[in-house]
């Protein structure tokens, strides 16, 4: 599930989340503690990195030649003005079932 579409959108958060993530695993945005180089530049194009990012693309699939691989995720829902979408997540290995 990702929200999409506007300033509060998951695209929005995620530099955060990427902070949170290198507090953890120290080196997620190499020297930088501030992972700038995770998110937008002023005219709105993505960092290399977060070009990369899932997130990024389950959020912008289908928009601006972006694409989710589609051998790992299915589209199964979007909302009527596109707010929130629903992947299903394909190919998931016996031991992730086993964990749930």
């Amino acid at each position: 599930l990702v929200w999409a579409g506007g300033g509060g959108d998951d695209l929005a958060k995620s530099p955060h989340l990427a902070r949170i993530g290198n507090s953890v695993f120290h080196g997620h945005c190499g020297n930088d503690p501030t992972c700038s180089n995770f998110g937008f530049y002023r005219d709105r194009s993505p960092t290399p990195m977060m070009e990369k990012s899932l997130l990024y693309k389950l959020v912008l699939n289908g928009q601006r030649g972006v694409a989710v691989n589609s051998s790992y995720f299915e589209h199964a829902y979007s909302s009527k003005h596109g707010k929130v979408r629903i992947y299903k997540v394909k190919r998931v290995s016996l031991k992730s079932k086993l964990w749930a």
